[in-house]
């Protein structure tokens, strides 16, 4: 189970700026940062971080390490591959994900007309099991 903790500054200017949400499991503790990417002021370092977030060629960002890294990704082939292996894998992930939205979704609507539960898992070719996990998370 995850559990979702906020913090965030009183000044109203940095909490604009940067919130920070921590999401612990079990043992793993997970800091996400959510920045406002409006901020590319160069005259700050959040500025400038921003600013070569947005940027599409390595020789106009401001941090060489980020810049090494982007050349890396873009412009060599070993990065190129790398890459393109990274980014073939989320659209596989997000297609499977694409696809059990669909079968919750199909068990939700098969479920409010009365179906059984054997009848759903036949149809929605799933197991009993997640059929009855994905009416407990309905009901929950």
């Amino acid at each position: 189970m995850w559990r979702r903790c906020c913090s965030s500054s009183t000044d109203r200017r940095k909490a604009s700026a940067v919130k920070l949400i921590g999401l612990s499991c079990k043992s793993e503790t997970v800091l996400i940062f959510y920045v406002n990417g409006e901020n590319r002021d160069k005259k700050t370092a959040l500025g400038k971080l921003m600013h070569d977030f947005f940027c599409t060629e390595a020789s106009d960002m401001n941090y060489a390490e980020l810049a090494e890294q982007v050349r890396y990704y873009k412009e060599s082939e070993k990065g190129v591959n790398t890459m393109s292996k990274v980014l073939e894998d989320m659209k596989n992930e997000a297609a499977k994900n694409a696809v059990w939205r669909e079968k919750v979704e199909m068990v939700r609507l098969m479920c409010a007309e009365g179906d059984s539960i054997d009848k759903i898992a036949r149809v929605a070719r799933l197991t009993v099991e997640q059929v009855r996990e994905i009416v407990g998370a309905q009901s929950a």
